[in-house]
């Protein structure tokens, strides 16, 4: 974990910790109720960086394009997924005994073979759509083991990720890898800083909670001593 990253939840447990004396809240109860504000604002810093991307903003390219046209401009080409690259060498095999006896051609179709690969896997990744945000939708279904652990499954029942409640902890797993073997939620939110945000925004919301009661702590005991409150 970056080290910035840590300073955050840092501050934001300390917060909750203000919190949980103010309110007369338990530890276990805060964190559910902090961490389901988490999830969210985990949902929504991930959905803001989905791969289709907003199609006015994009004006119709998904994400996975413009990224793609992005690491061209610099001289860089997409890596296929192991399934579609080695499909992609059979046909290009294929197609290289075909036009054995012209190499002109032979170039233009690996060209337009390539072209067409990479379409493909931009076309998967763009299916893909919302899946980094849904491994945190496991506030809208609360159904936990025995052992307290909640998952998020996608339709075909592979987690995406999970949330595990202890004592006075709470730890959230974001468990999808994608076709190379990464895990793409960690190199998203590198990027963007996307978990720091939503630990900050987190933070910002509770903080903002205790000094809304401070004040109207203070106010009451202007009050109780019968001075005007302005």
């Amino acid at each position: 974990m970056h080290v910035s990253i840590q300073h955050e939840f840092d501050r934001l447990a300390a917060a909750l910790r203000t919190y949980a004396r103010v309110t007369g809240r338990d530890a276990q109860e805060v964190l559910d109720r902090k961490g389901r504000d988490l999830g969210i604002q985990l949902f929504r810093a991930f959905r803001s960086r989905q791969w289709g991307g907003h199609p006015r903003a994009t004006r119709g390219r998904t994400l996975a394009r413009l990224e793609a046209d992005a690491r061209a401009r610099r001289g860089r080409g997409t890596v296929l997924r192991p399934s579609l690259q080695r499909e992609y060498e059979r046909e290009l095999r294929a197609a290289s005994v075909k036009g054995a006896t012209g190499r002109r051609r032979v170039r233009g179709r690996r060209l337009n073979l390539r072209q067409k690969y990479v379409g493909r896997e931009l076309s998967l990744r763009g299916r893909g759509l919302g899946v980094l945000a849904a491994s945190f939708l496991w506030f809208r279904r609360r159904a936990s083991s025995a052992r307290g652990v909640y998952y998020v499954r996608n339709r075909t029942g592979r987690p995406l990720g999970q949330v595990q409640r202890g004592r006075d902890f709470l730890r959230i797993t974001a468990t999808y890898r994608d076709a190379r073997g990464r895990y793409p939620h960690a190199l998203v939110s590198n990027r963007y800083g996307l978990v720091a945000g939503a630990v900050r925004a987190v933070r910002a919301d509770t903080e903002s909670y205790l000094r809304r009661k401070q004040q109207e702590s203070v106010r009451r005991a202007f009050r109780a001593a019968g001075l005007r409150v302005t």
